[in-house]
């Protein structure tokens, strides 16, 4: 890793660790150095940082043979070209292309002394050439026009999701990238909550949609809604139809063979250099002046100006010389004036002041519209898809497969509930009733299910780099329903500023506590008027954080990007799977031509939740391995069909046995599959592999009779989310003299999913050794496992977080 020389530009400031800079002011004195020579072959990375719109050009690199110890940094020129170039020892140009925040710049010198240039890995060709390169070298980076910041960075940042596959996915990674590169910004909005609190209608607010009242509750997850955010205006959020993609060019192969981009005829090109660096430089100049003179003529001449226009306007000295017509305004006085007394100008070759001349006439007053035409718009965007989270408690067993630890988290209150009071909790829903029932939980201590769970499922164990204190990922607390507090407006503020701090107070010293960002947020999703300025703030407070996540602009193989495009594009026209033969023709289609890159290609998107496979990774299972679910949605809403619990009224009449088998004992007959997924039924067994998978559900042995002695002898599956509470339990506990107890502890987390997995995998084992039928209930399991044992499984209450597992030993005395 390289680091920036204490020796810079006037208007540079360093990092404290010197591996970033930044221009304060203007759009040039930005020249820095390495603070070590470099050798030869030796591979220099830039991540390009904060870009702007209102200035022309792009950063220039290279290298010099002056040991920057030599240097001052007040007498260092303004520009590295042509003041820096035009002396002995200096070597530095322009980097086309590279004017996006996250950009990345790889370059280095060979021992021929010319400079090879990749940007997003993307091979460019020869930058410079003719240099010395039996001396010792520093790096030339100039921030200059459109480019703000800039840090060095390791040439190799793999992302830790392909770290973590080891060195097979690695490889395929590097390989992929070798074909070009590209940032990508995004990250995923997860609004999470109990039932009721405000999510969707939060959601909707954030996205400048109209909030309804009485809006339905969610079902599963909603994942549909995405917003694109500018990084430079958070509070601005633009809703977007479909999920988007990085656009992304057609990549480049690879060649061993030198491109160049220095012209073979050297005087062409040093022509062509020239004129490249007159036509910039005039450009900001130009920028500079009708900048301050737009400043002037609005009136804008206080203290709070800009340092740039507030020097100019006192450096300015207006001309005796007659510019052939009367000024009409402020703006026109540049027409008049002596440019060779511009400080700007000062030193400046006569082509740069001619060029200034001609653009300040062609300018002819129309400053606002000059400016607009000479402006490249900045690329500063990310883009968040927002997931909506179900609060029902029947849903929680499913949500563990979708939280990921590359997104922001929202943690959704009523602020008008007791947070000391049981939560009431919605067990079942008709299109015309609801029921609910108080559960075990304080509204208090559903804080800990969440973000116990976001701690568990989804962080990186690891700080975050955006105060280096707390962990990745970040969680907003939120409070809704602030205005339907008691009282006046003082009283309710009152009550919103105990119940924040009472949630202060409670999160001290939980393991989860590192994850939650320390503002609170008290909001109104319903005003009449204007837009509520505590959602604004946290709007844009959001973007920021975003924007700082330490995976934000990583680098991604072009080629990847365009197969996630063919994958969106067929999923907008309603394909929801591909088999895998399919999926590999689309890759080959775009160049992924070797198998294990595809693979790991696959693995990759399936690990950032855009995509479901498993053919790829642990036991392989045929069904899984030949289908590739392309809409994670569409998962959601299949998996919504066997978890949702509705009123049997509502079913079939001639599935009502089936419906009542589900409702009373958990049981879930294939005959009633079929009738759920009656519109995918080709992709039963594969969807049927994923629920086993995910423990949502296990297949009973096939010579199990059913409880109520009506089975008829189907295939059949327990479904652990949609057991009833058992109505005796001494039954399951009778003890004898040689049983044995003992408790699995989890140590203040042990959520009901995590128990419907171990069961399930309970019923698996103890079937293949031939166990009889066992007893199933929530929260309680006894397990026949053959004439001599059983095995009795037993979930205490939330708050004791523990399994009691009791074995029982029955001796025969023959």
């Amino acid at each position: 890793m390289l680091y920036f020389h204490d020796v810079h530009g006037s208007a540079i400031e360093l990092s404290p660790d010197k591996t970033e800079a930044h221009r304060a002011k203007g759009f040039c004195n930005g020249v820095t150095f390495s603070c070590t020579p470099v050798s030869a072959s030796a591979k220099i990375c830039l991540e390009l940082g904060e870009q702007v719109s209102n200035w022309s050009g792009s950063v220039r690199v290279g290298f010099t043979s002056v040991n920057p110890e030599t240097l001052s940094g007040e007498e260092l020129p303004r520009f590295a070209v042509p003041d820096l170039t035009s002396r002995p020892g200096f070597w530095a140009r322009a980097v086309q292309g590279a004017t996006v925040k996250g950009c990345r710049i790889l370059f280095h010198y060979d021992t021929d002394g010319r400079v090879h240039v990749c940007v997003n890995n993307d091979y460019k060709g020869v930058l410079l050439s003719g240099m010395d390169s039996n001396n010792d070298l520093w790096a030339i980076v100039d921030i200059y026009g459109q480019t703000v910041s800039v840090k060095f960075v390791s040439a190799d940042e793999t992302p830790l999701e392909i770290l973590a596959r080891g060195p097979e996915a690695m490889r395929a990674f590097q390989q992929a990238s070798g074909y070009g590169t590209l940032p990508v910004f995004r990250s995923r909005l997860m609004i999470v909550g109990q039932d009721r609190a405000g999510k969707t209608t939060l959601r909707k607010a954030l996205t400048g949609q109209t909030c309804d009242s009485n809006e339905t509750s969610t079902d599963g997850i909603e994942s549909h809604t995405a917003c694109n955010i500018d990084i430079q205006q958070p509070t601005c959020w633009t809703a977007v139809n479909n999920l988007p993609t990085t656009s992304v060019p057609t990549p480049s192969t690879p060649s061993t063979t030198s491109q160049t981009l220095v012209d073979d005829d050297e005087t062409a090109h040093q022509q062509s250099k020239e004129d490249e660096y007159v036509q910039a430089i005039s450009v900001n100049i130009v920028k500079e002046l009708l900048g301050m003179s737009l400043n002037v003529e609005k009136g804008h001449t206080d203290s709070t100006e800009s340092e740039k226009n507030v020097i100019i306007k006192q450096q300015f000295k207006p001309s005796n010389k007659s510019a052939g017509s009367e000024p009409t305004s402020s703006q026109s006085n540049y027409l008049s004036t002596d440019l060779a007394s511009e400080p700007l100008l000062e030193g400046m070759p006569e082509r740069v002041v001619s060029l200034v001349s001609e653009m300040l006439q062609e300018a002819n007053g129309q400053n606002d519209k000059w400016l607009s035409q000479h402006t490249d718009k900045a690329n500063n965007q990310l883009t968040l898809n927002i997931w909506d989270f179900a609060g029902q408690h029947i849903y929680y067993t499913t949500h563990q497969v979708f939280l990921t630890s590359r997104a922001i988290y929202i943690l959704v209150f009523d602020m008008t509930t007791d947070l000391e009071a049981l939560a009431v909790t919605q067990v079942r829903r008709s299109d015309s009733n609801v029921e609910w029932e108080e559960s075990e939980f304080t509204n208090l201590e559903f804080f800990d299910f969440w973000l116990n769970s976001i701690h568990a499922h989804a962080a990186q164990n690891k700080r975050s780099s955006v105060d280096g204190t707390s962990l990745s990922p970040p969680v907003f607390i939120v409070g809704t329903h602030r205005d339907s507090l008691e009282g006046n407006n003082e009283q309710r503020a009152k009550l919103v500023e105990a119940k924040l701090n009472r949630l202060r107070h409670y999160f001290i010293g939980k393991p989860y506590q590192g994850h939650i960002i320390n503002k609170y947020y008290a909001i109104e999703s319903f005003t009449e008027d204007a837009e509520d300025p505590k959602l604004i703030e946290l709007r844009q407070h959001i973007g920021k954080v975003a924007a700082q996540e330490p995976y934000m602009g990583e680098q991604m193989p072009i080629k990847w990007l365009k197969f996630e495009q063919a994958i969106t594009s067929r999923v907008e026209e309603g394909i929801n799977h591909l088999p895998l033969d399919t999926v590999s023709q689309l890759a080959l289609d775009l160049g992924i031509e070797n198998q294990d890159g595809l693979i790991t290609m696959l693995n990759f998107y399936h690990d950032l939740g855009c995509i479901v496979y498993y053919g790829g990774c642990g036991s392989y299972d045929a069904n899984l391995g030949n289908v590739v679910i392309l809409n994670p949605q569409w998962l959601i809403d299949v998996f919504k069909l066997v978890i949702t619990i509705r009123d049997i009224d509502e079913q079939w009449s001639q599935y009502l046995d089936s419906w009542l088998k589900l409702d009373n004992y958990g049981i879930l007959e294939e005959r009633l599959i079929n009738h759920m997924w009656r519109d995918i039924l080709d992709q039963k067994p594969t969807l049927i592999s994923l629920m086993s998978k995910f423990d949502l559900l296990c297949e009973r042995s096939s010579h199990k009779q059913s409880i109520d002695n009506t089975d008829r002898q189907c295939r059949s599956f327990y479904v652990p989310s949609r057991l009833r509470p058992c109505p005796e339990t001494k039954q399951l506990t009778a003890a004898g003299p040689n049983d044995i107890t003992f408790y699995l502890l989890f140590h203040g987390f042990l959520p009901d999913g995590l128990f419907h997995r171990l069961l399930a995998r309970s019923v698996r084992w103890c079937q293949d050794q031939g166990g009889k039928e066992p007893n199933l209930y929530h929260r309680w399991a006894r397990f026949y496992i053959d004439d001599e044992h059983d095995l009795i499984l037993h979930m205490s209450s939330a708050r004791l977080s523990r399994v009691k597992v009791h074995t029982c030993v029955c001796v025969c005395m023959c």
